[in-house]
């Protein structure tokens, strides 16, 4: 089956290790906006679902190289070195056309061939192109965090 660009309809990007999601991002054709964290140890974890105007799926489909649909697969790294690292890549259209690029290594191999640093590109490119929108979703959070936090409780009125 045939996959090119404009089978695209949803961006699914998971960067985690040892169990814990440090970037997290599903970002549709529609404008629709996932995201947890900010791909870096500890985690962030809030999450932030929005709309936007469709401009960051439309540049990032413009910016795929079309040559990596055939290299979809699970890519698992038999000599793992340092922190174990799970990268994915799901390129989703309508079912069952849907392209996966996963690659488990460990942080310190460097023997990981030419596609693993285009996907981690990739996966670069979205998180900064996401990164004003995310870091005002968490600031948006934290500020309602803290509103409630100071609040008093409706048995507390007056005192």
């Amino acid at each position: 089956m045939d996959f090119i660009k404009t089978d695209i309809e949803q961006i699914r990007i998971d960067v985690e290790s040892e169990g814990q999601s440090a970037l997290s991002m599903l970002i549709h054709k529609d404008g629709t906006l996932n995201r947890q964290g900010n791909g870096s140890f500890p985690p962030v974890k809030v999450a932030a679902i929005g709309m936007t105007d469709g401009v960051i799926f439309k540049k990032l489909v413009d910016a795929l190289d079309e040559r990596i649909f055939k290299e979809a697969g699970i890519y698992d790294h038999p000599n793992k070195k340092g922190q174990q690292i799970r990268y994915s890549l799901a390129l989703i259209g309508q079912k069952p056309k849907i392209k996966v690029i996963e690659f488990r290594v460990g942080l310190e191999n460097n023997d990981v061939g030419d596609l693993l640093p285009y996907v981690d590109k990739f996966i670069n490119i979205a998180a900064q192109m996401t990164s004003d929108w995310y870091d005002q979703a968490v600031k948006n959070q934290n500020n309602k965090t803290k509103k409630t936090e100071s609040k008093k409780k409706w048995w507390q009125f007056g005192k």
